[in-house]
């Protein structure tokens, strides 16, 4: 049996501010959760995959019409990426999709390399969110 391979709910509670944290009852539908200062978050979950890299799927318009100000992407169980909503939005442009009931779903390609995390895609500039990490302290 294969052991976990991300941070489930209440590793990622434990590591958000505490403002952004949220109870059993505020989850508002699959990923999206009503935090203890009343905003939405989502919350996208990846693996860590081979070279060291993370991967997601992200329906982003849908989740800025929930409105939703920061995605909080679990870093395998490193940690977290808590980034900006709009900063996703612009890094799409060049990250490719796919069509689901919810809209498009945007790939959201994240590489670990010396110490930083970095957006990345084969089109556009590389986007470091080093700055948005949050360390699991406990691994």
């Amino acid at each position: 049996m294969m052991g976990k391979t991300y941070l489930d709910l209440y590793e990622v509670n434990g590591l958000l501010p505490s403002d952004l944290r949220f109870t059993e009852n505020s989850k508002i539908e699959r990923s999206l959760y009503k935090t203890n200062g009343n905003s939405n978050i989502a919350i996208v979950n990846s693996k860590l995959y081979p070279n060291n890299q993370l991967w997601y799927s992200v329906v982003t318009d849908y989740f800025k019409s929930k409105n939703v100000e920061l995605i909080c992407f679990t870093a395998a169980l490193n940690g977290i990426l808590l980034i900006p909503i709009d900063i996703i939005k612009k890094y799409n442009r060049y990250s490719g999709w796919k069509v689901l009931k919810k809209g498009r779903s945007y790939y959201v390609r994240c590489k670990i390399k010396d110490g930083k995390y970095i957006l990345y895609s084969t089109d556009g500039e590389d986007v470091d969110v080093t700055e948005f990490f949050i360390k699991n302290e406990a691994r």
